[in-house]
């Protein structure tokens, strides 16, 4: 499935440290069609989803290198509350923590380009846009 093919409008939380590569991935997921949620630390993003509280979010695409907690337990902590919240995992480190024990996550090398971060979106995401998931 292509990134094309998903239906608009998912809204995603970036928490990305490095202000560069967070404009980048922001707006690569803005040209999909996407809403983009920003944070540039855990407590940042923690703080954004406490003000959303039943509001949608359908992905979150996080540096597994934050500055104030990893990006796995920022994901942990997330998905307290939305437990099959689908997360990409993006790290510039080859000694990362293991995230294939975390279901509903894919890990993505950075330095990544517009391809591999949307090919990544499709596969994450196309359960969530079959309607025979459902």
């Amino acid at each position: 499935m292509s990134l094309q093919s998903l239906p608009n409008g998912f809204v995603v939380l970036l928490c990305e440290d490095e202000p560069l590569t967070r404009m980048s991935t922001a707006a690569t997921l803005q040209e999909a069609g996407m809403t983009v949620i920003e944070a540039g630390d855990g407590a940042e993003a923690l703080a954004l989803l406490d003000g959303m509280t039943g509001g949608r979010l359908d992905l979150m695409v996080t540096d597994i290198g934050l500055p104030d907690m990893c990006g796995m337990d920022l994901a942990g902590r997330i998905r307290v509350s939305r437990p099959d919240m689908p997360v990409i995992f993006a790290t510039g480190h080859r000694e990362a923590a293991d995230d294939r024990a975390i279901a509903r996550s894919a890990r993505l090398a950075k330095p990544y380009d517009d391809v591999a971060l949307r090919g990544c979106i499709a596969t994450l995401m196309a359960p969530l846009s079959d309607p025979a998931a459902a």
